[in-house]
């Protein structure tokens, strides 16, 4: 009996930590173009991750580059001066991006693959 529950107890233990390695952010996903979905919001309406960096636009004809790590839940951006640490993804699919906050923005984020 002691082994029957040592093994339920297992198995329940190795599931549970397979889930939360899963809940990780896909890095392979970010690769490709994004459009915001507010459309009047005019800092980064659209971001292009690429496997050399990431280039953000803005409505005011400003473009910012940056190399990029996924670290955890977390996007890090180093533009060569300064490395931008909370940006914090909250869902990362094949076809949305959703960021707590990027950048100095502290309200949700939320983007959509571009074609």
């Amino acid at each position: 009996m002691m082994k029957i529950i040592f093994y339920i107890s297992l198995s329940f233990l190795l599931s549970c930590a397979s889930q939360k390695k899963s809940s990780k952010v896909q890095a392979s996903y970010i690769v490709g173009s994004w459009r915001l979905i507010t459309p009047t919001d005019y800092n980064y309406p659209t971001i292009k991750f690429t496997r050399g960096g990431a280039v953000f636009n803005s409505l005011a004809d400003t473009i910012y580059g940056f190399s990029f790590t996924i670290r955890g839940n977390s996007l890090i951006l180093n533009n060569g001066y300064k490395i931008y640490k909370n940006n914090k993804i909250l869902k990362l699919t094949p076809d949305s991006l959703i960021f707590k906050s990027l950048l100095e923005k502290k309200t949700p984020q939320v983007y959509v693959r571009q074609n």
